[in-house]
């Protein structure tokens, strides 16, 4: 599925592998919902993403509210999957997740650390 999002897609190019910083999982317990700390997730990885020298952050954003976030931090919406248009393809059953079948491949270049071209990020 991640394969539908990424065909295409060449807004990485300046940005080398280890230059990426990538968001895999944004989520709270649900007693913990709409208390802004999603938002705050959002703005610490990019801020250690600065620190740490990464050119830009990405997230694949698997409900509207990662995506709603991911807008608010002005993240760039490279490519959408409508899961519904894969589920004879990859047999998913979006019955499950209802109003929940867009997946939004989102990227931000994380300004001071543009276009640093086969420079690895500082490890700490």
């Amino acid at each position: 599925i991640l394969g539908k999002l990424y065909d295409n897609i060449t807004h990485f190019e300046g940005v080398d592998a280890q230059g990426m910083l990538h968001l895999y999982v944004l989520c709270t317990h649900q007693d913990y919902a709409n208390l802004g700390l999603g938002s705050c997730l959002f703005q610490k990885t990019l801020e250690l993403g600065k620190e740490r020298g990464f050119q830009a952050m990405n997230v694949e954003a698997a409900n509207s509210l990662t995506a709603r976030i991911g807008d608010r931090f002005e993240f760039e919406t490279l490519a959408m999957v409508d899961l519904t248009t894969l589920e004879e393809e990859f047999g998913i059953n979006t019955s499950i997740i209802p109003g929940e079948t867009i997946v939004k491949l989102m990227m931000k270049r994380i300004p001071g650390n543009i276009s640093i071209s086969n420079t690895s990020p500082q490890s700490h």
